[in-house]
Parts: structure tokens; sequence; C-alpha cells
């Protein structure tokens, strides 16, 4: 796979506020909304107690509730902010539980999602750290028709644009191969 960049996720119309939206990345399932604020957010789709989709729960404008056992995630950050079931002489450090979120950004009227090269699997107790300076936008495309994922070149250099394949031929092509 190829992590490490930038990937259009949905169309910004398709996003609004107070909704949730389903997505699939890189064989990621994702779930994109916007906040009361209007700033998209990208969590994985799955929250870290029982692995149910965070996209069928509900949305406040401010945190996304899992339907299964009624946690809630802070949306941009991911972080668990309440557990109901948990009484008050059970001492289990909330703050510590994160779904997993990622950068997300919105340029060329499309949402764009940030998918880190993996790191050491964690199980949903820290925090993913955002990325590097070097992977944000910070240019925009030099024409209007320059809707690519965009590339790190290092520290030193500037974003560069990518061609990217469509998506779906990619996942078609990558179910008929043979491992």
């Amino acid at each position: 796979m190829l992590t490490g960049y930038w990937y259009r996720a949905l169309p910004s119309n398709h996003v609004s506020r107070g909704e949730l939206q389903k997505a699939m990345l890189l064989e990621i399932p994702l779930v994109i909304g916007r906040d009361q604020t209007g700033k998209a957010f990208a969590l994985r789709d799955a929250c870290p107690h029982r692995g149910m989709p965070l996209s069928c729960g509900r949305f406040d404008g401010e945190q996304v509730e899992c339907s299964y056992h009624g946690w809630r995630f802070e949306a941009q950050s991911g972080q668990c902010q309440l557990i109901p079931s948990l009484t008050a002489d059970q001492n289990l450090k909330v703050d510590r539980i994160y779904a997993g979120n990622y950068a997300c950004e919105e340029r060329d009227d499309f949402v764009w999602v940030f998918i880190p090269d993996p790191g050491p699997a964690s199980g949903g107790f820290s925090r993913r750290e955002e990325p590097a300076a070097e992977a944000k936008f910070d240019v925009a495309p030099p024409h209007p028709h320059c809707r690519r994922a965009w590339r790190r070149r290092g520290p030193h250099r500037r974003l560069r644009p990518r061609r990217m394949r469509d998506q779906a031929a990619v996942t078609a092509r990558r179910r008929t191969q043979i491992f």
C-alpha cells in the first residue's frame, strides 16, 4: 500500500454538518464528517472497544457516539470523552483511549485524508501523531485542473503533485491479483 500520501476521500458537498459519511481508502474504513465550526474530520470507522462502525452511531456536531455501547469520541482528535457504563468506583483513564484519527484538509472541492505510514500496533490506547510538517498542504495546485494526490519529497522540499490512478481501478486490480 502507498502510505504517507494524501488521498481524495469525498467531494466536499457530500459532507455536511452533523452528518457522518463512510469512505474507504487503501482498504481502511473511514468515517468523515464536519463539526459545528464546519471543519472536516476523518476517523477510523471502528470503535476501539468492539469494532462497531462509528458511522452507524450518532454525531452531535462535537462528538461521535458508538451505537453499540455509547462510547463518545471527540471528532477532531478521536479521543474518548465518555464511557457511559463506568461507575464512580471504576478508575479507567478514559482519556487514554483513541479512535484512530487522520489528518484531513479541504482543497479543490474535495476532502483529502492523509494516510500515514503504519506505526506499531497500539490497540486504540495511543494517540496517532500528526503528520510531519512537510505532509501538510502548504501550496495550492498551480492549475485548477490539478486535483491529484500530494507526495512528500523530504523536509527540505516543497510538496509536489503526484499522479493518482482512479481508486476504483486500483481496488479492482488489487482484487484480481493472486498473492
